[in-house]
Order: structure tokens, then C-alpha cells, then sequence
């Protein structure tokens, strides 16, 4: 009787959580390269946010490029 007293709550909880001790994730890793080097100023993406190819992803600081054009 003790067991179903416990067994069965217990089960309700833990149908619905996994637990396991050698847990991996498996994921698809995209390096993004740029063009040019430079610091970020802002970073228009979070983090496992779809884009569309070819939209913004950050803006770079233009003062070593505009240095480097003067």
C-alpha cells in the first residue's frame, strides 16, 4: 500500500521530466566569418534566432575604417 501511496505521484511528476546523468546535446554549429575585422558595436540576433540569408547580423565600428580611408 506504501508503495502505490508513493509510486503513483511519483510517477505523475516524473512522466513528464527526464533526468539522466550523461547528457549530451546535439546541434548544428554554422561558423560565421566576417569580411573585415572589427569591434561590434551592436548585434542585431539572439541567441537560436532563425535569419534569412544575407540580413544584417552585426554592425561594426567605422572609426578604423574611415582612419584608414582618410
Amino acid at each position: 500500500m506504501l508503495v502505490l501511496l508513493v509510486g503513483i505521484p511519483y510517477y505523475l511528476h516524473a512522466r513528464h521530466f527526464e533526468s539522466t546523468d550523461d547528457a549530451f546535446i546535439e546541434a548544428r554549429v554554422i561558423p560565421v566569418s566576417s569580411r573585415v575585422g572589427g569591434f561590434v558595436t551592436r548585434v542585431h540576433v539572439d541567441d537560436n534566432m532563425h535569419v534569412a540569408a544575407g540580413a544584417l547580423l552585426v554592425e561594426l565600428d567605422s572609426r578604423d575604417f574611415d582612419a584608414r580611408l582618410a
